[in-house]
């Protein structure tokens, strides 16, 4: 791949999530407001779950989410390593090798 691939490729990436955190950022609530509607499902959902201790069963729930992605994160680069790590001889009889010498 040359380099103007791949910056057209980063720039097309870039442009991507740029547009995905304006988005996101234009829908937040304004600072200050009494509308905060992360604590009213918050509330519902430890009411639900019918806990003692609201703060810890959202640490709970949030941890839950953290350990699955880091759990993908390690998983992606182990799939990624994989075929640099893993060569296989070729299969002409004439090829050499660096690990065959």
């Amino acid at each position: 791949m040359t380099a103007r691939a791949r910056l057209v490729m980063f720039l097309v990436a870039a442009l991507a999530v740029a547009a995905f955190f304006t988005a996101a950022c234009v829908h937040l609530p304004s600072f200050g407001t009494s509308d905060h509607s992360y604590r009213q499902r918050a509330m519902t959902a430890a009411l639900g779950h019918r806990t003692a201790n609201v703060v810890s069963s959202i640490n709970f729930d949030v941890r839950a989410f953290d350990t699955l992605g880091e759990e993908m994160i390690l998983f992606g680069t182990v799939l990624g390593g994989r075929p640099s790590c893993c060569a296989r001889p070729a299969t002409n009889a004439t090829a050499t090798t660096s690990w065959s010498r």
